[in-house]
């Protein structure tokens, strides 16, 4: 998977300029995706970090990984 976007320091949300009905929400994507383990971010690359929180880009790569590579599978418990 392949993230392109805007990477603030914290969570910023701001209103569209062309409609005031429109907000627009920059955070880490890529961390919606890698909070679950069969997903991983292989690749990242900051850009523009002079430019502002607001305004820094990011690029990440996210692979998906098959469930038995991240988990032990294992028999469950025996109950008596």
């Amino acid at each position: 998977m392949f993230i392109q976007d805007f990477l603030p320091n914290r969570s910023v949300t701001s209103q569209s300029r062309h409609d005031d009905e429109i907000y627009i929400f920059k955070d880490d994507y890529a961390k919606f995706f890698t909070s679950f383990p069969w997903f991983k971010e292989v690749y990242r690359e900051v850009s523009l970090i002079n430019d502002g929180e607001d305004q820094q880009r990011n690029i990440s790569i996210i692979k998906k990984y098959n469930i038995g590579d991240v988990y032990l599978l294992k028999a469950g418990a025996l109950e008596k």
